[in-house]
């Protein structure tokens, strides 16, 4: 689960950044001392990736031309959008999937829960019920120790008093060793 919350939130973290960086406006330039002359058919052959030396001016407000990559900025723009729009429905697709893969996962994880709950109090209700049934087995046995025990006494008073006046001879109550 924190798995799949980290995965995601690397997804927005690294979508929200690729907006960033695609949105962020380049420095505003100062006013150009010099008008830049329009390229020429060859220098604006987009297929190319050809550098044109083109005078700009920069913050610095220095007339040293600025090498510029021709290919890279005259790339049209609604092709530009047509990507960033497709890439954009891709990586909202793959969140709509995590999210329903998240929303499944915790259904499970629910359900799962509930079930070993109810097993776990299934056995606890079975357990007690055998403790319960054990208890009156027990309770008469030890019940029935002093019984045992009171009897074994007066048997062997009754013994003793036989054997004293002679009207058992001792030796029928010996154990034969």
């Amino acid at each position: 689960m924190q798995e799949m919350n980290a995965k995601l939130n690397q997804l927005i973290n690294a979508q929200q950044q690729q907006q960033q960086q695609q949105v962020t406006p380049p420095p505003p330039l100062s006013p150009p001392q010099s008008q830049p002359r329009p390229p020429t058919p060859k220098e604006n052959n987009t297929n190319s990736a050809m550098e044109v030396q083109v005078p700009v001016t920069t913050e610095a407000n220095s007339a040293e031309p600025e090498t510029i990559d021709v290919a890279r900025t005259s790339e049209p723009a609604p092709k530009k959008r047509a990507l960033e729009y497709a890439r954009e429905r891709r990586v909202n697709a793959r969140l709509d999937s995590l999210k329903e893969r998240q929303d499944r996962l915790e259904q499970t994880m629910k359900a799962n829960y509930e079930t070993l709950s109810q097993v776990i109090k299934a056995t606890n209700d079975r357990l007690d019920a055998t403790n319960a049934r054990l208890d009156t087995l027990v309770t008469p046995v030890h019940g029935m120790q002093s019984t045992i025990q009171g009897i074994q006494t007066k048997l062997d008073a009754l013994i003793h008093a036989l054997t004293a006046s002679g009207l058992i001879p001792q030796q029928a109550f010996t154990q034969p060793q």
